[in-house]
């Protein structure tokens, strides 16, 4: 289990409101697939692009420590071709 977690961090008190955490590098070194579901449901759009023109998949394949979270995206419908501009 992840450390913060373990020493009472809560990733969705931490980010109660999705839409200005949602695709941030910070968000994804914590979420768990309920997070991101969470997320979702308040209607997240899983192919957001941050400034950096990064999708919330690009940060969770970077970042997250689990595969549940990029699966739920995907499951969610984030586009797995989606690439950043050079």
């Amino acid at each position: 289990m992840d450390p913060l977690v373990l020493g009472g961090f809560n990733p969705v008190q931490a980010f109660p409101y999705c839409e200005e955490d949602w695709g941030s590098i910070s968000f994804f070194l914590v979420a768990s697939a309920d997070d991101v579901a969470l997320c979702l449901s308040q209607g997240a759009d899983p192919n957001a692009r941050d400034e950096d023109g990064f999708t919330p998949l690009d940060r969770a394949a970077a970042y997250s420590k689990t595969l549940a979270v990029v699966q739920a995206l995907l499951d969610a419908g984030a586009d797995l071709n989606a690439r950043t501009e050079d």
